[in-house]
């Protein structure tokens, strides 16, 4: 038989046999049908691919791509009456890259649908700005967004994305500046023709800048004219503009409020939050693990088998360097492993605990949500991966209820798993688990069912739909969408758990029969059909958790609370509008009203429109009011008076407020909804200075506004609560925040004491105390003396430091190098018995923490002069200084050279 045709025949086959009714987006890999015909995966994958292009076969693009026979698809549409919603999804997953990228409907599904509505933006999409630590996948998501663009038409089919790394010539802005736009003959020493930029090449296609924040401000001021007029010129060019059409994509790992100027960063209506490795789920996280390892093994062109012992380090280390690191830690171990294989003589190379990097180590501490998200994985003993594996995911990241309830059980004491107050405590935990889980978890899965049965399986997926279906009969209105994505995977943690011949024990099975005798009738009914085809004997335990399942139902149908009101006023023709249409698109709701104000509209009568508007938005719970500059800001105490309704009012509004502000907006009371916001976005602040008594502490940075306010916040805490020392943030002019005034007008307003910040105004008789300066201590102290304050030590606060940390660090955790270099001050002090100052501890602790984050990246270490001599002057500082040493060189696997240790006894020495 022609070996195309029996490819054929076993696709057919398993479509007849193995393929549940209605699930018609899952089919078969590559790997699946190569099994199935008994030939090898790569000959499967070809002759499926010409079956393809025959229309023998459709085929759904993914990780891995899957396929089902024609005639089963034409015959399941014609079944099930799905022709347009079949096609429809064939189409979105084609057109979407999004769905290649882990977590894109789960951690990132938020970040997803604002690059994609950014895209679609007419007529050439929105202006993007990716924010997220270094490693976090920036510059992937960027090109993922390209790629859409493309599928939309965006751009052409021959562009290309253009990509340049701001930091490369940071240091010599003349030369960016020229990278970027390109410069005229004679433009500069050694510019001998004309060249042209990057901007050019990015015509009618995207311009990808990574670390953004790297730009000069007149490299700012020349991209945003580009960005709103599409034009430019090159360097040293003085004649007519160029025109080019493009979109920019921002990246950087810097906060843009004190990093960009704040007219550069008004010109991103989207900024999209890359989160973190740290941020998302252990699931996430493992299924990454999963995929990174079988590349690996794709490159090697060998088996692995990874022990469990190297799987749990590998998911629970701290990474502060986030995906890029993983997959750096990732290689290094399969290298290892790799050459210990070798050595062996055997193709298949073994992951232990001892091929991992020493710093791959589990946490050692951990809080009780991210142990609940733990209980809820079951590992599987080990993993083996083919080299042809493609794109295998992890087979069961799934929540484990019966940990669970162990360890309720455990809490409450085994004696006394029958007393009626202990029973209420862990049914209450088992209803918030279940609510908890469908309506958060699982709504990340309803258009997700092909990633569901690569977790758990096909015949997972139609046993849970039988499940479903006899429920449904019994319990009308109880059981949905969710309860069956649940069931799903409930009851592929139930095979694995007897698998491993662990018990399925229900202590409160006696109560949920006496509370939930219907759900019980149903789950008995549902176990008798899990035997049959999973061929497995279910103990009676088990019906009490497919009990508590089916109750969950009935508690996710009790209706939501109403959402806090949001209004977006701007001015423009359709500003307010745009954004407010945006981000009600991507939520799915209508809860975000507009009200375009136009320049030359009468204030008075828009304020009333305004009130109107406000009126109609208040559903109870009050207004949260996103407005875009001055005056605006004030109409919110205005309305509130004469509306008697809770206002709060948020200024520089952006279309990634208002989409953050409706999504939460049904979730959090009025104030946690301006506290969630406002972690992103500031609060415009009044600042109320009374009688000619006060004194005024001005906070200085370029614009007066993130940095400023930071700078603002530390002297308040501080400071401490002394309400007739009013702080005031200024901007490089000299402008007061929010007032139109100059710092001229608060001399009328009290007494000037000092500037503090990054912008000295030069005022005549007020001491300027540099942001430096402030940081490390020193004018903490010429501060208190300036105020008159009673003598006190001035420490720097552990969020202060970790922040002054984060400035340097490039890829290190600053609040686990806190923690670290701490303790090294605390244990020189105590072997030492000397007492460091808090300025000397600050100095101490930022140079370790450069120094191993130096050594780390490979790096030598610094000579230090005089080194034999210190060591033979100071043998007992040298000794304390060493022991208090070795504690970073295990924690990262580093050798701390001995003329570091020089230095750190010398500092001592001359503190």
């Amino acid at each position: 038989m022609e070996r195309k045709k029996k490819v054929l025949l076993a696709l057919a086959r398993l479509c007849r046999e193995k393929a549940p009714a209605g699930q018609l987006e899952i089919g078969f890999t590559a790997q699946e049908v190569a099994r199935e015909a008994g030939i090898i995966r790569s000959n499967a994958s070809g002759d499926l691919n010409y079956l393809v292009k025959e229309g023998l076969v459709v085929k759904f693009p993914g990780r891995p791509v899957r396929f089902v026979t024609r005639q089963y698809w034409e015959e399941s549409k014609a079944r099930n009456g799905r022709e347009d919603t079949g096609r429809m999804a064939v189409q979105e997953i084609e057109m979407n890259p999004f769905t290649s990228l882990l977590g894109w409907n789960s951690s990132l599904k938020v970040a997803v649908e604002q690059a994609r509505a950014a895209l679609l933006y007419p007529p050439h999409g929105l202006h993007t700005l990716l924010i997220g630590p270094t490693g976090s996948g920036k510059t992937l998501f960027a090109r993922t967004m390209f790629r859409y663009a493309q599928t939309l038409g965006r751009v052409t089919g021959q562009a290309q994305l253009v990509s340049f790394n701001c930091a490369d010539y940071a240091h010599n802005p003349q030369l960016l500046m020229s990278q970027l736009f390109g410069h005229v003959k004679g433009a500069f020493t050694g510019a001998a023709q004309e060249k042209p930029g990057l901007v050019d090449a990015a015509h009618k296609s995207i311009l990808f800048l990574d670390e953004i924040h790297r730009l000069p401000p007149e490299g700012q001021e020349m991209l945003f004219y580009l960005m709103d007029n599409g034009q430019y010129r090159r360097l040293g060019e003085t004649g007519s503009y160029r025109s080019c059409t493009t979109l920019v994509i921002g990246a950087t790992t810097a906060d843009p409020h004190s990093s960009l100027l704040a007219t550069f960063y008004r010109r991103f209506p989207v900024v999209i939050n890359i989160p973190a490795l740290a941020e998302r789920p252990l699931a996430e996280r493992l299924l990454l693990l999963k995929q990174l390892l079988a590349g690996e093994s794709r490159q090697i062109g060998r088996p692995l088998k990874v022990t469990a012992d190297a799987i749990r380090a590998l998911l629970l280390y701290d990474c502060p360097g986030n995906i890029g690191q993983l997959f750096n830690d990732i290689r290094l171990t399969c290298a290892r492993a790799f050459l210990d294989a070798t050595s062996k003589g055997t193709r298949e190379v073994v992951i232990t605990a001892a091929s991992l990097p020493p710093h791959v180590q589990p946490r050692s501490a951990a809080g009780d949500n991210y142990l609940q998200e733990l209980a809820g994985l079951v590992l599987e003993e080990e993993w083996y991966i083919e080299p042809d594996e493609a794109g295998v995911t992890a087979a069961c990241q799934v929540p484990d209820l019966y940990t669970l309830l162990e360890k309720e059980r455990e809490a409450n004491g085994v004696e006394g798993i029958n007393n009626e107050v202990q029973w209420k405590r862990s049914r209450q935990a088992l209803e918030e688990y279940y609510h908890r889980y469908l309506k958060e978890t699982v709504q990340d899965w309803k258009n997700a069912r092909l990633r569901l049965a690569r977790l758990v399986g096909q015949d997972i997926i139609a046993l849970a739909q039988e499940a479903v279906k006899i429920a449904r009969e019994d319990l009308p209105g109880q059981v949905d969408t969710s309860t069956f994505l649940a069931l799903a995977l409930h009851l592929n943690a139930c095979r694995q758990r007897l698998k491993a011949g662990q018990e399925i024990v229900n202590p409160y099975l006696e109560e949920i029969q006496k509370e939930y005798p219907r759900e019980i009738e149903v789950a008995r009914k549902v176990m008798a059909l899990i035997e049959k085809k999973l061929n497995l004997a279910l103990p009676p335990d088990e019906a009490g958790f497919l009990a508590m399942l089916f109750r969950a139902g009935r508690q996710g149908k009790e209706p939501a609370g109403e959402p806090v009101g949001v209004v977006v006023m701007a001015h423009g023709s359709r500003t307010a509008t745009s954004m407010a249409e945006v981000a009600n698109k991507l939520v799915g709701t209508n809860a975000a009203l507009a009200l375009d104000i136009p320049l030359e509209g009468e204030p008075q009568q828009w304020l009333i429109e305004a009130t109107r508007v406000v009126r109609q938005a208040d559903r109870g719970r009050g207004v949260l009011l996103l407005v875009d500059m001055e005056p605006l800001i004030s109409w919110g105490e205005i309305i509130a008076k004469r509306t008697g309704l809770k206002i709060h009012v948020l200024d520089n509004v952006t279309t990634a407020m208002v989409i953050e502000a409706v999504r939460k907006a049904s979730r959090f009371p009025l104030h946690e909804l301006v506290a969630e916001i406002g972690k992103y976005h500031y609060l415009e602040e009044y600042w109320p200075l009374e009688g000619q008594g006060n004194k005024i502490i001005v906070a200085t940075c370029l614009t007066g506004e993130g940095a400023a306010r930071r700078i603002k916040a530390m002297i308040r805490e501080w400071l401490g609560d002394r309400e007739e020392i009013n702080i005031v943030t200024v901007n490089m002019n000299g402008q007061v925040t929010g007032s139109g005034m100059g710092w001229q007008a608060l001399k009328g307003k009290g007494k000037l004491v000092a500037v503090i910040g990054s912008v000295d105004l030069k005022i005549p008789d007020v001491p300027f105390i540099s942001l430096e300066e402030w940081l490390l201590g020193q004018g903490r102290w010429r501060l208190q003396e300036l105020l008159q304050l009673p003598a006190r030590e001035q420490d720097i606060t552990p969020q202060e430091l970790e922040a002054v940390l984060a400035q340097y660090l490039r890829f290190l955790e600053p609040g686990k190098m806190l923690d670290l270099c701490s303790q090294i001050t605390r244990q020189l002090s105590q072997s030492l018995g000397r007492r460091l100052l808090p300025h000397h501890k600050i100095n101490l602790i930022v140079h370790l923490s450069c120094l191993v984050e130096r050594l780390q990246a490979g790096e030598q270490g610094s000579f230090w002069p005089g080194e034999e001599e210190i060591k033979r002057r100071y043998p007992r500082e040298w000794l304390a200084v060493a022991e208090a040493m070795a504690g970073l060189e295990k924690n990262f696997n580093i050798t701390i050279p001995t003329g570091e240790i020089a230095f750190v006894v010398q500092f001592l020495q001359e503190t």
